[in-house]
């Protein structure tokens, strides 16, 4: 298994990346158990990892959970994702867009800070905040169209 996890209440939290793949294909269910989160720090500094693919299975992903992944361009999020957490895609370079999930409703401090290459960002319209720094140093970003639900930026 490329993946340290912890299993509590019969469902899996991803908590290291032990692969060097530069394709991942996070499981939806690791030992008979559905993965529902990505940790904190959990893929942090994969430099190697160009794209991933997460199941509808995953609820959150932690803070920082992709920060430091220079060379990831695509990222698929699954509709299921509720959460994500603080600088979760900090430094992701060349990450070039990203489509938020619906159920997200909060975009976390810091989440796309450095993301120098994002262009352009589809945002749900449940989307209540835009934290603080969300798209701070991302001079590429060409489109990105604000929902009129938004009470806090």
């Amino acid at each position: 298994m490329k993946f340290n996890y912890l299993i509590n209440d019969d469902r899996v939290c991803i908590t290291k990346y032990l692969g060097d793949e530069e394709e991942v294909v996070v499981p939806r269910e690791i030992d008979g158990f559905p993965v529902v989160a990505i940790g904190d720090f959990a893929f942090r500094g994969a430099k190697q990892i160009e794209s991933i693919r997460i199941p509808d299975s995953v609820l959150s992903i932690g803070k920082e959970a992709f920060c430091d992944c220079e060379n990831l361009q695509m990222i698929s999020l699954p509709h299921s994702i509720v959460s994500i957490g603080a600088n979760a895609f900090y430094k992701c370079k060349n990450l070039e867009t990203i489509i938020i999930p619906d159920n997200v409703t909060v975009l976390s401090y810091g989440l796309f800070q450095n993301c120098e290459s994002l262009e352009s960002v589809v945002l749900p319209d449940g989307l209540k905040i835009i934290g603080k720094k969300a798209f701070k140093d991302c001079q590429s970003l060409k489109h990105i169209i604000l929902p009129e639900g938004i009470t806090n930026i």
